[in-house]
């Protein structure tokens, strides 16, 4: 017995999700267990007590599932509070405070049998809350230690089509580049190490925008003797 709960990048889709499904395990029989692998046990939210796990993106579809299973079984729930999970979501990264909540269900997930298993009764309240002006914006190098006369890229992850532009600051001065990021929200921005000097770390800073909203990041790279 479950909730499942699913995040989006954007406000709609017309396919799956593009962001995290999360689930709720409220009891479970037999040998299965979450997609992924356990990443913390015993954690107290909400006054109850969790494991959790996470899976990345599978070959038959793009998001990420993020699994919390009680560690006291139970049958029913009442006014569980779904925002203490997310908040601890997000606060492991597994969640973009810049996605939309789109869907809640309750239900099972059958291997096998099944016979009498019913949902009786589900609700959900969702509380009205002010859109976040931060826009999600993580960056990593291709190469963090690439060789000299080489290119490396700064690859970012935010929110689809959004403006990206990155500033490279070498010891000679600052370069600059924009590129649009693609629906799946993803844009790669290469730099040539041959602007850099060997053993000088340089600093990538990232904005990325779309509409009025915005957010920032950073990552680097250190060039390496050919």
């Amino acid at each position: 017995m479950a909730y499942d709960i699913w995040f989006n990048q954007t406000p709609t889709t017309s396919g799956a999700p593009n962001g995290t499904e999360l689930m709720i395990w409220l009891n479970h029989h037999g040998p299965k267990r979450p997609y992924g692998h356990q990443v913390a046990s015993n954690v107290s939210i909400g006054g109850r007590s969790y494991n959790v796990w996470f899976g990345g993106p599978r070959a038959r579809h793009g998001w990420n599932t993020v699994s919390y299973t009680m560690t006291t079984r139970t049958a029913s729930v009442s006014k569980l509070d779904l925002q203490a999970l997310v908040a601890d979501a997000v606060r492991r990264g597994y969640i973009s405070r810049s996605w939309y909540l789109i869907d809640v269900e309750a239900g099972f997930e059958l291997w096998q049998g099944g016979t009498g298993l019913a949902t009786n009764s589900f609700s959900v309240n969702v509380a009205a809350g002010t859109r976040s002006r931060h826009l999600a914006c993580h960056a990593v190098m291709s190469h963090s230690h690439p060789a000299d006369h080489s290119t490396t890229d700064v690859v970012v992850r935010t929110a689809d089509h959004a403006e990206v532009t990155t500033v490279a600051h070498f010891k000679t001065g600052n370069r600059s580049r924009k590129l649009r990021a693609t629906v799946h929200g993803r844009a790669v921005i290469p730099y040539g190490v041959r602007d850099a000097l060997t053993g000088y770390r340089v600093r990538i800073s990232v904005t990325v925008r779309r509409g009025s909203r915005s957010g920032t990041c950073s990552t680097w790279f250190t060039p390496r003797p050919a």
